[in-house]
């Protein structure tokens, strides 16, 4: 199968969600939500491996948000980037924009998430549908 082909598979006729940030977050942490347990989750993850693999940036983070569990900031640690432009554009939970996310993952790539721009390029040819606005956005367990 040619990248070209790939790359129709996977984006043609996708469902996706329009995401407005930071609200979707702010949204996200205030209801605990299935958005906000996923970003938490990871972020405890990333720190509990300080014992086996120390990072200075992490520690470093840490004496600067203490109270992370009991505050947003484990947020800090969620990003992800726009799959067609990829470097370009990363979303990150508490910038400001509207990025447009698949409303269900794909195998080992979880949701995808498309930029506006990206968006606006590619709408047409690959015959997207924008659903609605994100309330939460499901990630399956790990």
């Amino acid at each position: 199968m040619t990248r070209e082909e790939q790359i129709n598979e996977r984006y043609k006729g996708l469902k996706l969600l329009r995401v407005v940030f930071p609200e979707f977050w702010q949204k996200s942490y205030e209801s605990k939500n299935n958005f906000f347990r996923y970003v938490y989750d990871n972020a405890k993850r990333s720190i509990d491996m300080l014992e086996k693999y120390p990072c200075i940036e992490i520690e470093k983070w840490l004496k600067e948000n203490p109270s992370w569990q009991n505050d947003d900031s484990c947020k800090d640690f969620w990003h992800d980037h726009c799959w067609l432009c990829e470097e370009a554009e990363t979303v990150y939970a508490d910038m400001k924009g509207v990025f447009y996310c698949s409303e269900e993952e794909h195998g080992l790539f979880g949701h995808s998430w498309i930029c506006f721009k990206c968006f606006d390029n590619f709408k047409e040819r690959f015959g997207w549908t924008v659903v609605g606005e994100a309330e939460d956005i499901i990630y399956k367990d790990e």
